[in-house]
Parts: C-alpha cells; sequence; structure tokens
C-alpha cells in the first residue's frame, strides 16, 4: 500500500482541517483529489490509511457530532438540525445518526433530557446483546501506561467493527481511574479495532452525553485474529496520546459503554449534592431555545 510523504499527508491533514472547518458543505472527492495531484482512488485509500475512514464517512461521522452537540444544548427541531449539519434528506440524516450513534435523534435526545447521569440500565437499549457474543471468544485484557500526572480521568474502551466509535459495540466497558480493563471479542469476527479514549472526569460528570473532544486522550488499534492464532486471552499495554486532527469524533454515547461493561468501576459514584444538582427538576439545561449555543 502507498504511503503518502511528509508533503502529500500535509495535504491530507490540510484537507481534513476544512472538512472539520464545515462539514455541512458539499464535498466531492474528484476535486479533492484532483487539487492534491492524485487518483481518486489513491485519495481515498491514503485518506483511509490516515483516518481509517474514507473522507465521506469521515465527514459524515463531523456532522453527526455536531448534531448531537445541537441536540441537547438547543430545542432546534430534527429537521433543521439535519439542515444545519448539511442533510437536505431527513430520512438520510436520520438513518445515518441512528447507525453512527445507536439511538435515533429523538431518542438521543430524550434520554439525555430525562437521564442526564446517562443512568439507562434499566432502559430497553440497555437490554441490548450482541449477535455475535458467543462462549468461543479471545479475552482482551488492556492496560493503560501512565500518561498524564495528576489527572482523575474516565476511561472508556471499545470494541467496533470500523476505526471510529460509533453505534453499539461489540463490547465495551467505562471506569473511573487507571486499571486494566476487558473486553471479549468473539471469534465469529475476524477483525475488530480497539478503540480506548480516557476523558477529564470533571468533563464526563459535566456532559456524559456529548463531553468536549479537545482534552481527549486516545488509542486505537485494528485486531485479526491471524495474529492471535488459537489464544483465548491477548494482553495489551494500552499508550494513550492526544487526539490528532486526523482521529474520528467519538460518536457512541458514553452511557451506552456503560451499560456494556463486564468489569469495571461504576461512574455513578458521585456525592447526593452532585447527583441532585446535575439531575435538577427539569432536566438538562440547555443553552439556547434555538439556534447555535
Amino acid at each position: 500500500m502507498e504511503t503518502p510523504d511528509a508533503n502529500g499527508r500535509a495535504s491530507l491533514v490540510r484537507t481534513i482541517a476544512g472538512l472539520r472547518a464545515d462539514p455541512s458543505r458539499p464535498f466531492h472527492t474528484s476535486e479533492a483529489s484532483r487539487a492534491l495531484g492524485l487518483e481518486p482512488s489513491a485519495f481515498i485509500r491514503q485518506f483511509k490509511q490516515l483516518t481509517g475512514l474514507s473522507p465521506l464517512r469521515f465527514r459524515a461521522a463531523l456532522r453527526i457530532q455536531i448534531a448531537k452537540t445541537l441536540l441537547i444544548t438547543t430545542r432546534m427541531p430534527v429537521t433543521e438540525i439535519s439542515l444545519e449539519v448539511g442533510y437536505n434528506s431527513l430520512g438520510t440524516f436520520v438513518r445515518t445518526f441512528s447507525e453512527m450513534v445507536g439511538l435515533s435523534p429523538t431518542r438521543f435526545r430524550n434520554l439525555a433530557d430525562c437521564h442526564p447521569l446517562g443512568d439507562i440500565g434499566d432502559l430497553p437499549e440497555a437490554q441490548w446483546v450482541s449477535p455475535e457474543a458467543a462462549a468461543d471468544a479471545v479475552d482482551i485484557v488492556g492496560v493503560v501506561e501512565p500518561f498524564e500526572a495528576g489527572l482523575s480521568f474516565v476511561m472508556a474502551a471499545g470494541l467496533f467493527r470500523e476505526a471510529v466509535p460509533a453505534g453499539w459495540p461489540i463490547d465495551g466497558c467505562l471506569r473511573v481511574g487507571p486499571g486494566q480493563f476487558r473486553l471479549s471479542w468473539p471469534r465469529s469476527l475476524r477483525r475488530v479495532s480497539l478503540l480506548v479514549a480516557a476523558l477529564p472526569e470533571r468533563a464526563v460528570r459535566e456532559d456524559i452525553w456529548a463531553p468536549p473532544s479537545a482534552e481527549l486522550w486516545v488509542y486505537s488499534r485494528e485486531l485479526r485474529h491471524t495474529a492471535v492464532g488459537g489464544r483465548r486471552r491477548l494482553e495489551l499495554r494500552v499508550q494513550l496520546r492526544r487526539v490528532r486532527e486526523t482521529d474520528p469524533p467519538i460518536l457512541t454515547p458514553l452511557p451506552m459503554l456503560l451499560t456494556q461493561q463486564q468489569q469495571s468501576t461504576p461512574l455513578e459514584e458521585q456525592r447526593p449534592s452532585d447527583r441532585a444538582e446535575t439531575s435538577g427538576t427539569g432536566g438538562r439545561r440547555r443553552k439556547g431555545e434555538s439556534g447555535r449555543s
């Protein structure tokens, strides 16, 4: 596979920066590849090598990330949000959002309003079980290496079918502070992506449904059964790094990882005053009744 040189990588990063600046605008692979002096097929390969996703898939992830924030922080109707992030078809927006988040836009907004702490364990969504779940699985044990002295953080880990934390994970967990995590990798899936992220605990407690991404530390790795062989346990040392412009956004709501976890420290260990202050009587406080926050 061809690897972009330093100049080619810099050009791709500029393209990604343009997508991040306004993912709602039209984007044509043919035009973007021509601007970089590449064939469209080569442009897509190199873009995917850098980000893990195709250009259009990456743009869709950026659009859905903005939509999540608008659903939580404004009272804009779903139709207006669809147009705001670049979708002319409401049906396409709803399908894409539902696939990438694991919930419909309306359901996501309602859950964030009514369960600001992410306590959805008794709801139908929390009863989801991966159809691939089976006794024949590889036990993944990951240990996060120290990465920021004095940081109180929440760690989220999940196995996904592609290189973006989107939709329901194959398996996932959420824990407070350092330590190891365990995930189950069904052998029926020959290839998966392990994605780990750490966020400051205060940021997660302020908004567990859509925490800010600027302070993220991340780790990603593609896992293939051919590299595991017949082993039933895979131990990994996880070295987190600062999030990069080329990293896709985290679209899976953290409460969904919380309901999937197998062996982790509960996040809801809060003081009663914190819980009352966060919950209130009217759900989440919004930054405005309409329009952008």
